[in-house]
């Protein structure tokens, strides 16, 4: 008798294909002013991110964010690549941005969009496969952002931004349908002792994404695999 005594598929875990992050933003603008010196970080604020997934660990995130001040308003408009370790709970990424940044001083009229690059990195934490809560996300703003109306020898906006909030995924996270194994009847159906006896498994359900690895045995004679099929000498 010869029995298959496992059928393994070999894949990637699935993922979401998208991802959107809500929450708050506290940002240190960097910068100085002539009413107030340099200043203090910016405790109110919001940021959002849509992030869309080409696979398990690489995506493609648009970053957006307004902080508010009586004395200065400040916005981001980033966007950049994103990595990330898809842990079973834990999930740490780092990215990277280029975009714009809108500097709106409280008095003066110099309120312009500069470029602006950023980077840094955060962890989730996975709650279930709809939501994640992000722990921390921490970043650095550069901002190309100066000017002489404002002080003598301007100081440039650049600072950290810190945010937290809720994560929800979308995609990627399928029911999978039940799968199993048929073994076929040996062919031939007839033989003399001593003549070969092939048999061959057939997987249903499995995804065509997955490379399956196949074992056999058998109560008697010499098996030698090939894939789904197995001759029993």
């Amino acid at each position: 008798a010869l029995f298959p005594t496992s059928l393994v598929a070999q894949d990637d875990k699935t993922y979401p294909k998208a991802e959107i992050f809500g929450g708050y933003s506290w940002y240190n603008p960097g910068g100085s002013l002539p009413t107030t010196g340099k200043l203090p970080g910016i405790p109110k604020g919001w940021g959002a991110a849509a992030t869309f997934n080409f696979n398990r660990w690489a995506g493609i995130t648009a970053d957006f964010g307004k902080h508010y001040k009586d004395v200065v308003n400040v916005d981001t408009y980033l966007f950049g690549p994103q990595l990330k370790y898809r842990g079973d709970q834990f999930q740490p990424f780092v990215q990277a941005f280029a975009g714009l940044t809108h500097i709106s001083p409280g008095f003066v009229s110099p309120h312009r969009s500069q470029p602006a690059f950023a980077g840094g990195g955060g962890i989730d934490y996975k709650i279930n496969n709809w939501f994640q809560w992000r722990v921390l996300q921490a970043d650095y703003i550069y901002t190309t952002y100066k000017d002489k109306n404002l002080q003598v020898s301007p100081s440039r906006w650049d600072g950290a931004r810190v945010q937290s909030g809720g994560v929800f995924t979308f995609g990627g996270n399928e029911k999978p349908l039940p799968v199993s194994a048929a073994c076929s009847a040996a062919q031939p159906s007839e033989v003399m002792a001593g003549e070969p006896v092939k048999v061959t498994l057939t997987p249903t359900n499995f995804s065509p994404k997955r490379k399956l690895t196949y074992a056999f045995e058998s109560t008697g004679g010499k098996v030698s695999p090939s894939e789904a099929t197995a001759t029993v000498d």
